[in-house]
């Protein structure tokens, strides 16, 4: 299979869902000009911004696209790449990596990767989306939902050696079964490297479990619960 310039797939990847792959990737590289002037966004953050093509045939991928103008992520696409690769290879619920791209030329970089069917946390919390059926309908239900945030984050630890660093409502989903999800790597590190030292900055848990995911967890579980709290008590009013 003939690679395309500056691409570097996954290795969740077969060769055929490369092949299968090629062709929305040189589609939506051929038009990101055109995905960011028709507003395909799917979300956007402080230095990146996620677009999907508006041909339903190719929106099953996203493609989250740095800001060429701003500062740089903690590391680059293919970086990024690296730590869903890791994440999903581990079974952490992430979106599948599909590839990361660098355009030497114009200097714009980004990740490919499937698109998750759901809403964010902060969809719930800010813009008052309801939730899904099934955490809606029994409270039980939602400790549960904690509960699978809970093991992601520890899983994405203690099995795939990363800290996410990034956890707020916005980069965690919810699908419309009630799955939780983690987003966004673009800060994520790994616990131990290479040439990495275990950090000093964790909790009595572990070494695995740093601080800095651990609050952004609680914070954003807390926020949560308020909010549907609050929608619960107008709907029963």
């Amino acid at each position: 299979m003939e690679r395309i310039r500056g691409v570097e797939f996954s290795k969740t990847l077969s060769e055929r869902e490369k092949e299968d792959s090629t062709v929305v990737i040189e589609t939506m590289l051929a038009q990101v000009e055109q995905m960011e002037a028709d507003r395909r966004s799917l979300g956007r953050g402080e230095r990146a911004e996620v677009f999907c093509h508006n041909d339903p045939a190719l929106d099953s991928v996203c493609l989250k696209l740095f800001f060429p103008e701003s500062e740089k992520p903690s590391h680059t696409a293919h970086g990024e790449l690296a730590m869903l690769d890791r994440a999903y290879l581990a079974r952490i619920n992430v979106p599948q990596p599909i590839a990361a791209f660098n355009d030497e030329a114009s200097g714009r970089e980004g990740v490919f990767m499937a698109r998750l069917a759901g809403v964010s946390l902060e969809d719930i919390i800010v813009r008052n989306v309801d939730l899904p059926a099934r955490l809606a309908s029994d409270p039980r239900e939602l400790l549960g939902f904690y509960g699978q945030i809970k093991a992601q984050v520890e899983r994405l630890h203690d099995e795939a050696g990363i800290q996410h660093r990034d956890l707020h409502a916005g980069n965690v989903m919810v699908t419309p079964t009630g799955e939780a999800y983690l987003i966004d790597f673009g800060n994520a590190r790994r616990l131990l490297g290479d040439d990495d030292e275990p950090s000093t900055d964790m909790t009595s848990r572990g070494p695995y479990y740093y601080a800095s995911d651990a609050e952004g967890m609680h914070n954003t579980w807390s926020k949560f619960l308020k909010s549907v709290t609050n929608q619960q008590d107008l709907v029963h009013r």
